[in-house]
């Protein structure tokens, strides 16, 4: 040998390429890609379920809940206050029936107002006042469909023929203000 160097042999073009360090940008873009599709967020155990252990107290507003979504049976018995939902007032009506017809009363709540119950009576306790019962009514005296939401009370009585002069049947309907 006469006592030159031996180059070492050149590598590959494409050795070279793979083994070059990555630039800044390049990392920051992985960290950021990382970052948005793994994130932070934890699952709630179940499908579709959300339940009161997952929530914290106070964290759901009134105007995050869409009308109509809950009911009666997703309230537990004593969760609401009598003074939390407003006040609940009685409207009265009453028809005077002849002797030996039947009529009927309805009574209903004014505008603002929904009806949540109500009742009926004749206001004679002759044997000839026969009160045949109330319902909640849509109006003139209609029954509302199962599932439906009422408007009225109807009341509805009968007086029988020989008896008193006028029977009066009185319906009433509780009204929350």
């Amino acid at each position: 040998m006469d006592g030159t160097p031996i180059p070492y042999p050149r590598r590959p073009i494409m050795y070279r390429r793979f083994r070059r360090i990555p630039r800044p940008g390049t990392v920051l873009g992985i960290i950021a890609l990382s970052v948005a599709l793994g994130g932070t967020a934890q699952a709630l155990p179940g499908v579709d379920v959300v339940d009161a252990d997952d929530l914290d107290s106070q964290t759901v507003a009134s105007r995050e809940i869409e009308n109509n979504s809950v009911r009666s049976i997703d309230i537990h018995a004593g969760a609401i206050q009598s003074g939390e939902l407003g006040t609940i007032v009685v409207r009265s009506a009453s028809t005077a029936i002849p002797d030996g017809g039947s009529g009927r009363a309805e009574a209903e709540c004014l505008a603002g107002e929904t009806p949540v119950g109500g009742g009926g009576m004749t206001q004679q306790s002759a044997s000839d006042a026969i009160f045949h019962g109330s319902h909640p009514s849509v109006g003139g005296g209609l029954t509302p469909v199962d599932g439906n939401t009422f408007t009225d009370w109807n009341a509805k009585a009968t007086n029988l023929a020989g008896g008193l002069a006028t029977v009066d049947v009185k319906a009433y309907v509780l009204c929350l203000q």
